[in-house]
């Protein structure tokens, strides 16, 4: 048998593997965060960076999270640990994937959260792992299996990890300065802890720190696999229990800040993991219409050792689901062979209707069932369904406070963006995979975060890490033509070396992004001071160049409230010779200090870049007016305007002031100042005061109002208490495109009640004819109660019988202080029986109000009986003396024996003595009248007798 020689070997088996993975382009991997803490015994703070992994491990599997804790100083430190002063910041801090350096624990969760939210680059598998007990040796593969294609040198490596090692002495026991601080995890716990268990200590870097080259080759393509075979003893004194191997790849650089852990996974040297290895039949990248369904198929193999059960589910943490779209996962479980698959299907499902634009992520978690001595480990897989509305991308993950809101705030009433805005994640595959359906971007990055007291400078727009390609993003983004809103405060700064003003050694993504726009880097301004741990804000001027289709007229001031609306720091730049950047902010009142430009490139794609970012202004519509006006200029020419209807209103009806019990009417217009039909389909009236209000005659709904057209609502205000009213006439409508939009206008009246004037005249208010036979003239006498004259203007008789009264005067009539209005007033009614009138006298004061005296006119007209009066009454009656000033006499002849009554009346009508039902014999009668009980004036004495005959007398008192 013919050997060959070792490399022809090595070359065959990666071109094997290569053939035969192939197919694995939709493998579902994500990144897992590797986190090394720099730490030491003696280091009095480093117990925080124990109470920060613990609550990582909480809330995460080291499936997603590796804790390493690299030791200085004390009796588990490496030789090699000061490799790692670059990564370092004081003690503790820490390190994530070696991307980003000298962070507090208190932000590592922050920072672990984007890192296994991304898809991974290469797959790392230990496999093979063979512990023997007596030599103490562990043999083992690592395979890398890549998913995408990564540029420049890649090597790989494995650290042994002991957890919980405990020693005595000073190199061991942990100095821990809260062990008075009450509330904290190790607050009496002594100073220093003895006997403590030392977590997740990195005992050995097999491949030195930066790992080895060779066994992947430079620039690996994805669908490649290698691997490295490792024999590494265990010291005696490590516990093989709690020893773990984590195996890494990573890049590699001359520059040390770009040898970043592409991804990492963690083993047990005892117990053996299983998992399910996941991988999607096509990419998972899906466009959704409104009321469809959608399907995505993932390969499922069981690449352990042992026959498993599967059982898979939606993982409802870890996804991202519209409450109204529903996903499930079919079948439930599988049961697999070694090196046998299946296959399962998730289904997602979406709504009739889209009233934003939706990101679905759905994640599946897959677990395999318990076995002899091994660990079962949770696989994820995931699909992303996009709803195809979606025509604009807010893209998240650069802003560590997540300030994108602000954005998001801003843009959802934006008339070409709309509802077709999604907030998309950092993900650049997901970015590509969706980049067709979409017109424009806005990234946002954030400009320096707090951190434990101190500045930490935000994540830069460069492709220094795998994690954020942004400027090869927008680049590419831009040569496709699409529209990119980018707001990346930092980024000039970042990119160019700040001794030397070049980009000589930065990354080429972000060279080639600033050189094709020709933008120069002046200076980076601090935009807060700092004392001690202390950080206040500074406020700048930030204003907008004449004439220039953004910025003109634009002026805000930036940092004006402390920590609700920041940047900590901000680039000045110029634009450089050739540049076809058009300037649009200038800060600190110097119109040299740009922060902001517009590009539009060969492609034709444009770019608007600002340094001083919206979310440092604290007035919401400066913010969205910015934010309307770049997106105008970026994208009106590729969206068409959506045609939808609009509700107009009038601000408010105001009734003013009404009389309680008493009525008001009103009307407002709804009017459709859009461009397609409105449709109200509910109109009524809210609030606590809704029943003083009523819509008159409400229009059949639902109520269509063609655009341009409106329609005339009337509405009764009634007040029944003296107070002020306020209620809302409220709209639901397809106003702006959105079905069952409400909306309302305020009602507002105020009840009132006004007193009544006094009266103008005093006197008679009832004037009484009795019963008549023949027309009869009174005198109504009504005296001038005020302090002015008054001048009677109108006098009227109202009601039923108005016209058996007549009032005979001449108007006007002016009547002085104190004295009489007298009026004549006939009852000459035309037919027999009861008649009932008003006099109105309406007069006029010297301030021109006007008064009414209401004065009730009452009689009876009888026909004359028939009962012989002429013979009941022979001869006139007579009254003597009369004119009187003593008692007179009334005398009388009856023919016959009646019944007499007797009255005496003034010319108002009122009766000042009676003398009723006198039984009288036939013959000459007298009957005495009092008259020294009246005053002088003239006066009627009436006769009537039991038949009803009468006779008037005019009768005068003299004084």
């Amino acid at each position: 048998m013919v050997s060959l020689p070792r490399s022809l070997r090595v070359l065959t088996y990666f071109i094997v593997m290569l053939i035969m993975n192939a197919g694995l382009l939709q493998a579902q991997t994500k990144r897992r965060a590797v986190i090394e803490e720099y730490t030491g015994a003696w280091c009095q703070y480093c117990p925080s960076g124990a109470v920060a992994f613990n609550e990582l491990s909480n809330n995460y599997t080291e499936e997603e999270v590796i804790m390493c804790a690299v030791h200085n100083g004390d009796g588990m430190a490496l030789s090699n640990d000061a490799d790692f002063a670059q990564f370092r910041n004081g003690f503790p801090s820490g390190a994530i994937n070696r991307a980003q350096f000298g962070i507090s624990p208190g932000a590592w969760a922050g920072a672990v959260a984007g890192i296994i939210a991304q898809d991974a680059s290469v797959d790392v598998i230990l496999k093979n792992i063979v512990f023997n007990s007596s030599t103490r040796r562990v043999t083992f593969d690592l395979e890398a299996r890549f998913l995408k294609d990564v540029t420049g040198e890649v090597r790989v490596n494995v650290m042994v990890i002991e957890d919980s090692v405990v020693g005595s002495g000073s190199a061991y026991d942990q100095v821990n300065a809260f062990n008075t601080q009450s509330g904290h995890p190790f607050f009496g716990k002594g100073n220093p802890v003895k006997n403590y268990a030392h977590r997740h200590v990195v005992r050995l870097f097999q491949d030195g720190s930066w790992g080895a080259s060779g066994a992947v080759p430079n620039n690996p393509k994805a669908g490649a696999i290698y691997k490295k075979s490792y024999s590494i003893s265990m010291n005696a004194s490590w516990v093989p229990s709690r020893i773990s191997l984590v195996g890494t790849v990573n890049k590699y650089n001359i520059d040390i800040a770009q040898r970043e852990i592409l991804n990492a996974v963690q083993e047990s040297l005892t117990i053996r993991s299983t998992r399910a290895t996941l991988a999607g039949v096509d990419a998972p990248y899906l466009i959704i219409a409104a009321g469809a369904k959608q399907t995505y198929k993932v390969n499922v193999t069981n690449e352990n050792k042992v026959n498993l059960d599967f059982t898979f589910a939606v993982n409802e943490t870890k996804s991202t689901i519209p409450s109204d779209w529903t996903a499930t996962v079919e079948p439930a479980s599988l049961n697999l062979d070694p090196g046998a698959s299946g296959e399962i299907t998730i289904t997602v499902e979406a709504p009739k209707s889209f009233t934003q634009a939706e990101l679905a992520s759905i994640t599946i978690e897959a677990l395999p069932s318990e076995a002899t001595n091994t660990k079962p480990k949770m696989s994820y897989a995931s699909v992303y369904v996009l709803s195809n509305n979606a025509k604009s991308a807010l893209v998240y993950g650069y802003n560590v406070n997540q300030f994108n809101d602000y954005y998001k705030d801003a843009l959802q009433y934006n008339e070409i963006v709309g509802s077709g805005i999604v907030s998309l994640p950092n993900n650049a595959d997901l970015l590509s995979a969706y980049k067709d359906q979409m017109k424009v971007y806005i990234f946002s990055v954030f400009g320096g975060a707090l951190l434990n007291g101190q500045i930490y400078q935000g994540s830069s727009i460069g492709g220094k890490t795998e994690s954020e390609p942004l400027a090869k993003s927008v680049s590419t983004l831009l040569a496709a033509g699409k529209r990119i809103y980018l707001s990346a405060p930092q980024s000039l700064w970042w990119a160019f070396d700040k001794s030397t003003n070049s980009a000589a050694g930065k990354n080429p993504d972000v060279i080639s992004f600033f050189n094709t726009l020709k933008l120069e880097h002046t200076k980076l301004e601090q935009r807060y001071t700092l004392t001690g741990n202390t950080v206040s804000l500074k406020t700048y001027p930030v204003k907008g160049f004449d004439n220039d289709s953004i910025g003109d007229q634009f002026n805000a001031m930036a940092n004006n409230q402390n920590f609700a609306y920041v940047t900590f720091y901000n680039d000045i730049f110029k634009i450089g010779a050739g540049s076809s950047c058009k300037p649009v902010l200038y800060s600190d009142n110097v119109n040299s200090n740009i922060v902001g430009v517009r590009y539009t490139s060969p492609e034709g794609g444009k770019l608007v870049f600002v340094t001083s970012p919206i979310e440092s202004y604290d007035n919401q519509v400066t913010r969205q007016n910015f934010i309307d006006r770049s997106i105008f200029w970026l994208a009106s020419d590729v969206f068409e305007k959506v045609k939808k209807p609009v509700l107009t209103l009038n601000p408010d009806v105001k009734f003013g002031t009404v009389e309680l019990k008493q009525t008001k009417n009103m009307t407002t217009d709804i009017t459709n100042s859009g461009d397609t039909a409105l449709v109200i389909i509910s109109m009524q009236i809210s609030g606590s005061k809704k029943a003083a209000f009523k819509i008159i005659d409400a229009p059949t709904l639902p109520l269509t109002i063609a655009p341009g057209q409106k329609a005339t609502i009337s509405l009764a205000f009634t007040p029944d208490s003296k107070i002020s009213y306020i209620a809302s006439l409220d709209f639901t409508s397809n106003t702006n495109g959105q079905d069952n939009s409400t909306t309302g206008i305020d009602l507002v009246g105020e009840g009132i009640e006004t007193m009544p004037d006094p009266p103008v005249f005093t006197g008679i208010t009832e004037l009484n004819y009795g019963i008549i036979t023949a027309n009869t003239d009174k005198t109504l006498s009504l005296t001038n109660a005020t302090a002015d004259a008054v001048t009677v203007t109108v006098v009227e008789i109202t009601g039923p019988d108005k016209d058996a009264f007549k009032a005979t005067v001449n108007l006007p009539y002016i009547v002085p202080k104190g004295q009489k209005f007298q009026t004549k007033i006939s009852f000459n009614p035309t037919r027999l029986g009861v008649h009932s009138a008003t006099m109105n006298v309406t007069s006029t004061l010297p301030n021109n109000k006007t008064n009414v005296y209401k004065v009730a006119l009452s009689g009876t007209k009888e026909e004359v009986s028939g009962v012989k009066e002429d013979l009941v009454l022979t001869s006139s009656v007579q009254i003597s003396p009369n004119p009187s000033s003593e008692n007179a006499h009334v005398s009388f002849n009856l023919l016959e024996r009646n019944t007499i009554s007797l009255s005496v009346t003034d010319i108002n009508g009122t009766v000042l003595y009676t003398l009723s039902n006198q039984s009288l014999d036939a013959g000459i009668h007298a009957i005495m009248i009092p008259v020294q009980s009246i005053v002088s004036g003239s006066y009627t004495v009436t006769l009537r007798t039991q038949s009803g005959a009468i006779i008037n007398t005019p009768f005068t008192v003299v004084r």
